[in-house]
């Protein structure tokens, strides 16, 4: 009767040395260390926390002027793989927008039912009122990168009146 008391001793004490050997490869495993940068923007985190555990989700926000690449998503996740973990998607991207419509006196922007933001390469045209004319020949405006801020490329933002 003592034999089976060894062995159940000597089981337990091998299932407790392999959870302790194990274990810290495990829980290192189950975090993911700080969340990706994003350029222009900013995740919305403590800055002390350094360590997520999986299934957590951090949202971004990006600065004035830009906005998240709606082709991904507004958030990160810690996910794991085979052991491993990581955020998911591994890059958040923080595009430059025109926000503002400018101005243009004795006209109309032709909108077509979009607001803003608009992205890079959006255009927009215009027209003038009856009894105004532009004195530019290309009646439309763009959506251009300039200095690093998202602009409208320069028009006269006033139609004449015909003489």
């Amino acid at each position: 009767m003592v034999f089976p008391k060894y062995v159940k001793r000597s089981t337990l004490y091998i299932d407790v040395f392999l959870i302790i050997l194990y274990a810290p490869s495990l829980i290192a495993d189950t975090f993911c260390g700080k969340p990706p940068e994003v350029k222009n923007g900013e995740a919305l985190v403590e800055a002390f926390n350094t360590d997520f555990p999986v299934g957590t989700n951090i949202g971004y926000s990006c600065h004035v002027g830009f906005i998240l690449n709606t082709i991904g998503n507004s958030y990160a996740v810690c996910v794991s793989d085979n052991g491993t973990a990581f955020w998911q998607p591994a890059v958040i991207s923080c595009e430059p927008v025109c926000n503002h419509l400018p101005t243009l006196n004795n006209g109309k922007l032709k909108l077509e039912g979009r607001s803003p933001p608009f992205m890079l390469g959006d255009s927009i045209d215009y027209t003038c009122n009856s009894g105004y004319i532009a004195d530019q020949m290309n009646k439309k405006i763009t959506c251009t990168l300039q200095e690093n801020v998202a602009n409208w490329t320069e028009f006269d933002n006033s139609c004449k009146r015909k003489y």
